[in-house]
């Protein structure tokens, strides 16, 4: 179990069927490079317990942020993705959810 802490939410990156595109414009590119999208978008695992805008009412939820800030670390033999909270420009909250949010 990762716990994470200083104000970052434990993440999980989703696809929701936009394309990747892999056309580099006609650079050549290392063998094994993978270009970071402009915008990522995440399910959300967990919350640090010291954020300010994010709990465990968050989880479930969908956080909209820049692509490069998405930071990836290999602990115990696997992989976590964390997000700090201020990058997050929106949250994505899924219709089956969107009755228990508080406006």
């Amino acid at each position: 179990m990762f716990l994470p802490s200083n104000r970052h939410l434990l993440v999980t990156p989703v696809d929701f069927g936009t394309s990747t595109a892999s056309d580099t414009g006609g650079v050549l590119m290392p063998e094994g490079y993978q270009m970071t999208k402009e915008f990522e978008v995440a399910k959300i695992v967990s919350a640090a317990h010291d954020c300010v805008n994010f709990c465990d009412d968050s989880v479930g939820h969908y956080a909209v942020f820049p692509g490069n800030m998405l930071q990836q670390v290999q602990v115990g033999g696997d992989n976590y993705c964390l997000v700090q909270e201020n990058y997050i420009m929106g949250v994505y909250v899924p219709s089956e959810q969107a009755g228990e949010v508080e406006e």
